[in-house]
């Protein structure tokens, strides 16, 4: 569950700024996916101070029934909307001083597992996600309320079995197990043999925790998490309070209606009257309800007789519902302890984040570390860039900062929050070990960062001895610092403002005076000298100068505790998002420069919503210049600039969202063929700038961005052009005598079934990822389907002759001049691919300003016809289109006086392929130029290279194989260009489930290879059955309707089948478990719905191949 269930999420806040911080973080979280579209988000403000966790939970129920009761058209508050509802509560309630954005947003040492971009995930994030899948999933309808001040973990595979839990409509608190110690700083249930809840007891002494272990033999009790579900009808019963004096004075309306406020809190107020052991006395006495669940015995006066009289409310509203416990005993809770020395939470960071599925524990989490850096063991960095010669110390954490270069970071340090400005202001660029300096934007006059320096193993909290003047020595030079607590500083600080005032139980207020956390040591502002980072890290020292201890003195300063009452908490998200999105573009530019299988959506999807697509665009124009310019170390690398510009095509597609319609479509715009043809010509800095100058005129409506996204993608395919070209090296022609006169050249091929690994042989899959294909070449009915034929003729043109089934669909091109073959690279003009083998084979010339009659009398003695065919329908699936080219290159070069050897005709027709812009693949001319059954495999380099292996069969296996294959053709017309075109978009996006799908095709053509050849037609079936899996999973839409119901009236006869090529229609075979005559399939077929049309043909392996002769023309 994502969320999806959730009808509301209420986020409550001490201030409205801290509440429309978070409110603008979880929009930005629902426009990303990772809160559900539907979902109810409301971050709300506590009506007063030190309202208490029960006055909060009260005053969000009472908002968000208002608004739902407003959204479904009541005109008056109604209870009713609970009914079927589910609603989380999470309370963010005091300040953290180690995360200025507090508890919940504290950034967790997780990533995710495997194959995407580095994300961040807050205890928030985790908090959310262990509610909604470990506690909630499948729950009852009712009100969830948690606190954000802990760590709590559970197995992601662990769910509650609500069917086991007696709730009756009442509540359920959870709890996990706890040492005794532990538990003795926080609360604990008493559970009763039927786990109704006893008693609960907050920071109790040895005796009261031991009364509450769960069995004799173990030492744990269970540990009130903070975590409390409310049935409907409890729900229900404690919405009725709201308006009742005293306790509506909990609420907005009351603190509006002009009533004296009330601190309530959820535990000891709320569920502690549905404690069983707990009586009516000693509950509305506050016997058990004042601060920690300790006797109030403070004298009777109008505040504690108004909170008894709002027990007494309570006791008589809730009394009778009952309190049940589920004690998860595989959970585990974490406080987030402010009391603690910052030591302690890096700690807590490396060694105790939430269990979260999908995520890992990770010491280098959104980070960047850059070249000629040294980083210490255990160290931690969290959404941070640390630059080249910079040296991190052991057991230091370092979270949202930029460390500029050559700096030099000691042990057991924490920072926090430093920009690159103040990074440079370092002093000496040196941070000595135990230092811990936090830093944020603050709502003051200043608008430069806030930086709170300590050592990290001070406690904020701590009120002993440890409070020393400081002194200066003898000399009146230097001054001493024996601790960073000054006592005049302390002497004029504030009590501890009331919502902290829990976090000591055993001091009383005038005590936290004298704390770390009290005194005003911070400098902020000066009235003639600039104040940064140097000023505060002056008390890290042990000694300063008289000069930096007077430009300190003579501050304005505030506490660390006033720093946190004042953190600007909307400027502090942006900062952590300028600071991930910094990272984002370091992470891109090496991603994308060294071609890791890293997907890039996540990153492009944040950039989008957030606003930054200009930012990450204008990176994505420079990769793609970079790439190909030779300037950054690199050889050329035209695979990459193609890259680059499918991530450019993504974050159009982003901005265009669902308003956009289809990715595919056409990318032919006049407006767009200056800056395609500039890349067409290899200027590709030119064309890069020149797209990018139009693209700014196009990203003002949803259609126009998807529109310009098909031109990005249509400027990727001319960069794999560029990359496939590369094969032209392995094109090897051996000069030999040209064509004679009345002589036929003639190429006959057969068709090829691939078996497996399909996809794979796809630019740029095939030398991105490396490609391994097992295919067979066949014989449809006895013959070889494909061919052409050349001969010279007299006159000075070239007749292309596209032979059909009759004389009605056969077409004839005569081309006269050199213009008629420009349209080459269109592939649905008038013989575009014999166009195109004939530029390729050199016969014609484009670029030469001789024309072509002089061209051909001068190099040939006259011009040529080409005559090809195809038994084949169109779209049959059986590689037609390639293994036709490389029957045309081969007559073609032996017509221009070439003989060439298999591999040059398979390169030669990748080379044909990527001039006509269809961008295919290298499995069909392997499949039909080369008889047998054979695999194909290229390497993950550029150049690109093709290599085949032949699988030997004996005579016996060959014919058992062709007894037991049938080939059947659908009926259904295949239409693959926008299956390879979201292929494509899929694979540059890298996903992880294409990334597994690619390396499983390879894998699984190496098993097909190695069955073919031990003669096992039923793990070949196998492997066929596992390659039409991978293909639907790769191109989703190539199975029709009409051919999974064949495939299924199929499959208890046969080991294995498939749709051919690419999928989508067109030709199927299948490896039948027996021999059966074709009638046999037919009859099956026909009782198929839209299976009419499908025909049957005898097929077999051709072990030869393409067929290479010539025959004279009689007259």
């Amino acid at each position: 569950m994502s969320g999806s269930d959730w009808t509301a999420l209420v986020i409550t806040c001490k201030t409205k700024e801290y509440a429309d911080a978070i409110q603008a973080q979880l929009e930005m979280r629902q426009k990303l996916g990772e809160l559900s579209k539907g979902l109810m988000i409301l971050c709300i403000e506590d009506p007063q101070e030190g309202l208490g966790s029960g006055g909060a939970t009260l005053n969000a129920l009472l908002v968000v029934t208002e608004l739902l009761s407003a959204k479904n058209n009541y005109t008056v508050v109604t209870s009713d909307v609970l009914k079927g509802a589910k609603i989380l509560i999470l309370h963010f309630g005091r300040y953290f001083p180690y995360n200025p954005l507090g508890r919940g947003f504290v950034s967790l040492a997780l990533s995710p597992e495997v194959g995407e971009s580095d994300c961040l995930m807050t205890n928030f994030d985790a908090l959310f996600k262990t509610v909604s899948t470990n506690l909630a999933y499948n729950s009852p309808p009712g009100l969830w309320v948690s606190s954000s001040d802990m760590l709590i973990s559970f197995p992601h595979n662990y769910a509650i079995n609500w069917d086991s839990v007696n709730i009756n409509d009442g509540a359920v608190c959870i709890s996990v197990p706890s040492t005794k110690q532990y538990a003795s700083y926080h609360g604990v249930y008493k559970i009763g043999a039927d786990n109704r809840v006893k008693d609960l007891i907050f920071r109790g002494d040895d005796a009261q925790i031991s009364a509450c272990t769960l069995n004799s033999t173990d030492d744990l009790v269970p540990l009130a998490t903070g975590i409390v579900f409310f049935s409907t009808f409890a729900t229900e019963r404690l919405l009725t309070t709201h308006n009742t004096p005293p306790l509506d004075a909990c609420t907005y309306m009351g603190i509006d209606s002009g009533m004296d406020p009330l601190c309530l809190s959820l535990f000891f107020d709320i569920l502690l009257a549905l404690a069983t052991d707990v009586n009516e006395k000693e509950f509305i006495k506050g016997q058990r309800s004042g601060a920690f669940g300790q006797e109030d015995k403070k004298p009777l006066g109008k505040d504690k007789q108004l909170m008894r009289n709002a027990r007494s409310v309570l006791w008589k509203h809730l009394r009778d519902l009952p309190l049940t416990a589920v004690h998860i005993d595989v959970g585990s809770h974490c406080y987030l302890d402010m009391s603690e020395p910052p030591s302690k939470y890096c700690d807590v960071l490396l060694n105790q984040c939430p269990e979260i599925s999908g995520f890992k524990p990770s010491k280098q989490v959104h980070s960047y570390v850059h070249s000629n850096s040294v980083i210490g063991d255990n160290v931690l960095l969290i959404n941070s860039i640390i630059e080249s010669g910079v040296a991190v110390g052991s057991n230091t954490t370092i979270i949202h900062s930029h460390i500029t270069e050559n700096m030099v970071i000691g042990n057991n340090c924490y920072l926090c929050g430093i920009d690159k400005h103040s990074s440079i202001a370092v002093p000496n660029s040196n941070i000595p070990s135990n230092s811990s300096i936090i830093g944020t934007y603050v709502n003051s006059p200043t608008t430069a960062r806030v930086f709170v320096s300590m050592h990290s193993q001070e406690k904020l909290l701590s009120n002993d001895d440890n409070v020393e003047d400081i002194t200066v020595n003898a000399m009146g030079e230097n001054i001493s610092t024996q601790s960073n607590v000054v006592k005049p500083e302390v002497e004029h600080a504030k009590l501890l403002p009331f919502s902290y005032r829990n976090v000591l139980a055993k001091a009383s207020f005038e005590e936290h005076r004298s704390t770390l956390f009290m005194a005003k040591l911070v400098p902020m502002l000066h009235s003639n000298q600039d104040v940064d980072i140097s000023d505060s890290m002056v008390l890290l020292k042990k000694h300063i100068s008289k000069t930096e201890y007077e430009k300190w003195l003579s501050s304005v300063r505030c506490s660390f505790c006033e720093v946190l009452e004042n953190v600007n908490h909307m400027k502090e998200f942006k900062y952590g998002m300028n600071m991930y999105f910094d990272v984002a573009c370091e992470k891109i530019t090496e991603i994308l420069m060294q071609n890791h299988d890293i997907s890039l959506l996540p990153y492009f999807k944040m950039f989008t919503v957030n606003g930054e697509h200009g930012r990450v665009l204008e990176l994505l124009d420079q990769i793609a210049i970079d790439s190909v310019s030779g300037n950054v170390g690199l050889k050329k690398r035209p695979d990459i600039s193609a890259r680059a510009f499918a991530c450019i095509a993504d974050v159009l597609g982003f901005m265009a969202g669902a308003k956009g319609g289809l990715r595919s479509g056409p990318a032919s715009n006049k407006q767009w063929k200056q800056p395609l043809h500039y890349l067409e010509e290899g200027k590709i800095e030119e064309g890069v700038k020149a797209l990018a100058n139009i693209r700014k005129s196009w990203i003002n409506h949803p259609d126009q961005l998807t529109r310009a996204a098909r031109h990005y993608e249509g400027a990727e395919q001319i960069l794999i052009r560029h990359a496939v070209m590369s094969v032209s090296s392995f094109v090897k022609l051996v000069p030999s005598v040209q064509a004679q006169s009345n002589t036929w050249y003639i190429a006959e091929c057969p068709a090829r079934i691939d078996l497996s690994g399909g996809w794979t042989d796809t630019p740029p899959v095939c030398y991105e990822h490396g490609g391994a294909v097992v295919n067979a070449a066949i014989l449809l009915d006895g013959k070889r389907p494909i061919g052409a034929r050349i001969r010279k003729l007299d006159t000075p043109v070239v007749l292309l002759t596209l032979l059909g089934q009759d004389d009605s669909s056969t077409q004839i091109i005569e081309c006269t001049t050199k213009e008629q073959f420009s349209d080459y690279y269109q592939p649905q003009a008038p013989g575009a691919l014999l166009k195109a083998c004939f530029i390729l084979a050199k016969i014609i010339d484009m670029e030469s300003d001789v024309s072509l009659e002089n061209h051909l009398k001068d190099e040939y003695g006259g011009g040529f016809e080409l005559q090809t065919w195809s038994m084949l329908p169109r779209g049959s699936g059986l590689g037609t289109s390639s293994i036709l080219a490389g029957a045309v290159m081969s007559v073609l070069y032996r017509a221009a006086g070439y003989s060439a050897d298999a591999d040059a005709i398979i390169h030669s027709v990748l080379l044909v392929e990527q001039m006509l812009t269809t961008g295919g693949g290298w499995q069909d001319q392997v499949g039909g130029c080369i008889g047998g059954v054979k695999i194909g495999r290229s390497e993950k380099i550029l150049p690109l290279h093709v290599t085949v292996e032949m699988l030997v069969l004996t005579d016996e296996q060959a014919e058992k194989f062709n007894k037991h294959l049938k080939l059947v053709y659908t009926g259904k017309t295949r239409l693959a260009r926008n299956l390879l075109q979201n292929v494509l978009r899929n694979w540059y996006a890298r996903r992880t489930e294409i990334l597994d799908i690619c390396k499983g095709l390879k894998e699984n053509a190496e098993h097909c290879a190695v069955a073919f050849s031990e003669g096992s037609i039923e793990r070949v079936g196998k492997c066929v059955e596992t390659y039409w899996r991978q293909k639907k999973m790769m191109a989703t839409g190539c199975e029709p309707e009409v051919c999974a119901r064949m495939m299924e009236a199929l499959r208890p006869y046969c080991y294995g089948q498939s749709l051919c090529g690419a999928g989508g229609g067109g030709f199927m075979y299948v490896l039948m478990k027996e021999e059966h005559p074709n009638d046999f399939i037919r009859d099956i077929l026909k009782n198929i719905k839209g299976a009419q049309d499908a025909v049957v043909y005898n097929v077999e392996i051709d072990r030869v191949g393409m067929v290479c002769h010539k025959s004279p023309i009689s007259h």
